[in-house]
């Protein structure tokens, strides 16, 4: 888990900084049994780009994957049973977020600060 979230992280900031003082703060989220990564708009990768023409202006974007049918219809124990054991589809959930995640009901939330650096970013 540490390493898809080390990659997702790598991937979703931009590319490039203008300092190497430059940080970008994420939000690690819990939902029960799935988390999320949260981070300001504005850091949002070039290649992720074409996600601001799905919202209006959002503050935050928060992603988060898990196990189809559990992430997405109900949260059972035979759903989880079948999510923790046996290979499932799995999927990406985007959300734009208007206010700052700590502003909405989250079961808990860590703040990372990242440099250039930790970001994977080169000069």
């Amino acid at each position: 888990m540490p390493r898809l979230l080390s990659l997702l992280i790598c991937f979703w900031l931009p590319l490039s900084a203008q300092a190497e003082s430059d940080a970008t703060t994420i939000l690690v989220i819990r939902h029960r049994w799935h988390t999320g990564v949260a981070f300001p708009a504005e850091h949002l990768s070039p290649s992720l780009m074409f996600l601001s023409s799905h919202f209006d202006a959002p503050h935050y974007f928060e992603f988060g994957w898990g196990d189809d049918a559990f992430y997405r219809k109900d949260n059972s124990a035979g759903l989880l049973l079948r999510a923790m054991l046996w290979p499932t589809r799995s999927v990406l959930h985007v959300a734009a977020l208007n206010h700052h995640p700590s502003e909405l009901p989250h079961g808990d939330i860590q703040a990372v600060c990242l440099d250039s650096k930790q970001q994977g970013v080169s000069e």
